[in-house]
C-alpha cells in the first residue's frame, strides 16, 4: 500500500490473517488483532467502506469544493437561467429535466441549468428571467448576492420556485426584497386545493382552485419586506390560510414566488406547467426586456 493512500478492508479477513486458522488460536489473539485494527483505522492507515454520499454530488459550494464559472451557451429567444441544486428535493429531475422541458415547450427561449454558484454569478449578467429553486448552504457568496441585487435593479425578471421562498440563507435582504417574506415550516405532504384569488397574466388559464399533492408551506408575510399580491392561496386541515402564489413588489425588477414543488407530482401537473410558464413569460416582460 503506497504511502499516504487509504483502502477498504474486510475485517473478518484481517482478523484471519493475524489469528490464522489454528484451531488452537486463543481468544486473547482475537482480542489483540481487533485492537491493532482499531488503531489503524484511526490513525487513516485502512480505512472501512463508506456509502456513496449522493448530497455531494449536488452541493456545489460545499467546502473544499472550488467553483469555477463555466461559460452557457445562449441561442434565440428569452434567455432563461434556471438555477437549482441544494437538498431535501430531487433537483435534476423536476427543477432541471422537466421544468426546462416545460419552458422549451411554452414558446421560443433559451435555457441553461445550473447548480454552480460561479456560473449563475456570471450568467445573470446575459439572463433575462431567472428562475431559482436553489437551497444550497453556501451558494450566496458575496458575488452572486451582488450580481443577483443587481439583476433585479436593472429591470430584469425572476420567477422563485418551493425551495428559493424557504429562509435559506443568512442573507435578510433576499427575504425581505425578493421574496417578501418566506417559510421556516410546512405541512407534510398530501392532498389539498390551490385556490386562485386574483385574475392575473400569471393565473391565466388556471381553474378557479386544483387539486395538488404537495408540501403545504408555512408562507409568513415579513411586514417589513416588499409588499406582495396574493394571486393564490391554500388552507391546512386546520383552516390557517398560506399564499401560494404571489407578486413581489419590486422598484424594477417582475418577481413571482410560487411556493408549490417540493412532490414531483406537481411538477407534471399541466396546471403547474401552465402556472410556470405564464410567470416565465409575465416575469420576461419586464422594463429591460422590452427595451431590447
Amino acid at each position: 500500500m503506497a504511502p499516504g493512500k487509504n483502502r477498504s478492508f474486510d475485517f473478518d479477513d484481517v482478523i484471519h490473517n493475524i489469528c490464522g486458522t489454528s484451531p488452537f488460536a486463543l481468544p486473547i489473539r482475537f482480542m489483540e488483532a481487533r485492537l491493532i485494527v482499531a488503531v489503524f483505522v484511526f490513525f487513516g492507515v485502512i480505512s472501512t467502506p463508506r456509502a456513496a454520499d449522493s448530497s455531494a454530488v449536488l452541493n456545489k459550494n460545499a467546502p473544499g469544493h472550488q467553483d469555477v464559472a463555466v461559460p452557457l451557451a445562449w441561442g434565440d429567444g428569452t434567455k432563461i437561467l434556471v438555477v437549482g441544486g441544494g437538498t431535501s428535493h430531487d433537483f435534476q429531475k423536476w427543477f432541471n429535466e422537466a421544468d426546462v422541458a416545460t419552458l422549451r415547450a411554452a414558446g421560443k427561449c433559451s435555457v441553461n441549468y445550473t447548480e454552480s454558484s460561479a456560473t449563475a454569478t456570471k450568467a445573470l449578467a446575459e439572463a433575462d428571467v431567472l428562475v431559482s429553486s436553489t437551497n444550497q448552504k453556501g451558494f450566496d457568496t458575496p458575488a452572486f448576492r451582488a450580481a443577483l441585487m443587481k439583476f433585479a435593479d436593472s429591470g430584469k425578471g425572476i420567477v422563485l420556485l418551493h425551495p428559493a421562498v424557504w429562509y435559506n440563507w443568512p442573507w435578510p435582504e433576499y427575504n425581505e426584497q425578493l421574496v417578501g417574506g418566506g417559510a421556516r415550516g410546512h405541512e407534510s405532504v398530501g392532498k389539498y386545493s390551490v385556490d386562485v384569488v386574483a385574475q392575473h397574466q400569471v393565473t391565466r388559464g388556471l381553474p378557479a382552485n386544483f387539486q395538488v399533492t404537495d408540501e403545504l408551506y408555512h408562507m409568513t408575510v415579513d411586514p417589513k419586506g416588499a409588499p406582495i399580491e396574493i394571486l393564490a392561496k391554500a388552507s391546512t386541515a386546520r383552516g390557517v390560510n398560506y399564499p401560494s402564489i404571489w407578486l413581489v413588489s419590486h422598484p424594477r425588477a417582475r418577481i413571482v414566488a410560487i411556493a408549490l414543488g417540493h412532490d414531483g407530482r406537481v411538477h407534471e401537473l399541466p396546471e403547474y406547467k401552465k402556472l410556470l410558464a405564464n410567470a416565465v413569460a409575465w416575469a420576461a416582460g419586464g422594463s429591460a426586456a422590452k427595451a431590447r
